[in-house]
């Protein structure tokens, strides 16, 4: 068993680099965004190098102190990857300047402490120094600013229904949702067990409160101590990670060769058995445009293609077919853009200034601001409020 898990680090860090290698030329196959894969690629050949830290007999001390020395930006890395791939719009700034600024903290802390950094493990204490104290309280803090960034931007794609994904970006959607999610639940742990970690060195070491370990205490501290507490632990659970990453990536083929001819070839098989005639689908989408345009329908936020069905007295699979034959795109994204050419008009009047900008997009139709702006900046390639400022200025 021991054996078993000397090698975990070992077997997640030659994975990671290989999903790292996967994802670097794999960037124009599954996403149109070009730093996205650079942000992953770094994620992960970051996480492959913090592991082998954790590699028996690879323990390189300047190699890890340099590791460690931008360990900050490892959660930041995962959220810019979710946030330029899905267009999430975060408040980037918010966390640059938090990540940023501590950073600083971080790295005078490793200049001022490097000597005994290079050779620093909780067991060799002799005395409680406040060195010890900042440099324990600088890894936990560390951790905590990884795992707060994963969990925010988790939170945020969570939030996100299905049916506001775009067909072609459902493979990103779902791998985002499940990468992250089991980051959130890893490093949480993780997380959880080093506090507790510290709390019993602190408080049964030599160095802490001289306490006896005796009893239920002094089982727990031997079990602790048997899996290595510290960068062990760390290395053991982050190779857990690596390896359902790897799990992940081969259910969802987000790293699959992908070619738009093969898109295109679906498209026509999806379509080869249908009766609707060229006549039919003239008239269907003469009729769409008239209930869209003429009767606004797009306006009611809870409208769905059964409503139009209804509307139009036509078979849902012809309406849904001529929508996606003359759109190339989804009834939602269809009338999605409808709202966002509203809410640009809208923006622009001298009449609506008195809304704000959430209230335009509730009068456009839409029933979220995150619906809203993720749809406004996929349209417009901005958001509601940089058009408006852009159009201001012109």
């Amino acid at each position: 068993m021991k054996i078993i898990i000397n090698h975990i680090p070992l077997f997640g860090a030659i994975i990671g680099i290989l999903l790292a290698f996967f994802a670097l030329f794999s960037k124009s196959k599954y996403s149109n965004i070009k730093n996205a894969s650079y942000y992953l690629t770094f994620a992960l050949l970051f996480t492959s190098m913090n592991l082998l830290d954790g590699v028996k007999g690879f323990n390189v001390n300047y190699f890890s102190w340099i590791i460690y020395f931008f360990y900050p930006f490892l959660g930041l890395s995962y959220l810019l990857y979710a946030n330029d791939l899905l267009n999430l719009n975060l408040r980037l700034k918010k966390w640059l300047v938090l990540v940023g600024t501590y950073w600083f903290v971080h790295a005078t802390v490793l200049l001022f402490h490097r000597e005994m950094l290079l050779d620093y493990t909780v067991e060799k204490f002799t005395e409680l120094t406040l060195n010890d104290i900042i440099i324990v309280s600088d890894y936990f803090v560390t951790l905590f600013i990884n795992v707060t960034a994963i969990f925010y931007v988790y939170k945020r794609v969570k939030s996100i229904s299905p049916n506001e994904v775009k067909p072609k970006e459902q493979v990103n959607f779902h791998w985002v949702k499940k990468v992250l999610g089991s980051a959130t639940v890893i490093y949480l742990l993780t997380l959880i067990l080093i506090l507790l970690g510290i709390s019993m060195e602190f408080s049964f070491n030599k160095a802490g409160l001289g306490l006896k370990i005796e009893g239920v205490s002094g089982t727990l501290y031997k079990f602790l101590s048997n899996i290595y507490l510290y960068e062990k632990l760390e290395a053991i659970l982050t190779g857990i990670f690596v390896f359902t990453i790897a799990v992940w990536s081969m259910r969802i083929p987000v790293f699959a060769s992908f070619h738009p001819v093969m898109e295109e070839v679906k498209e026509v098989k999806k379509y080869a058995k249908s009766t609707l005639k060229k006549n039919q689908s003239d008239e269907i989408w003469d009729q769409i445009k008239h209930s869209m345009e003429q009767k606004k329908m797009y306006q009611n936020p809870t409208l769905r293609l059964n409503d139009l069905v209804q509307e139009i007295e036509k078979p849902l699979p012809h309406i849904s077919q001529v929508i996606n034959e003359r759109m190339n795109m989804s009834f939602l994204d269809f009338v999605n853009q409808y709202r966002v050419e509203e809410a640009k008009e809208l923006l622009c009047n001298e009449k609506s200034q008195s809304l704000t900008i959430l209230a335009i997009g509730y009068e456009v139709g839409f029933n979220s601001k995150t619906t809203f702006y993720t749809s406004f900046k996929r349209v417009t390639g901005q958001t509601p409020s940089e058009y408006k400022k852009s159009k201001q200025n012109a």
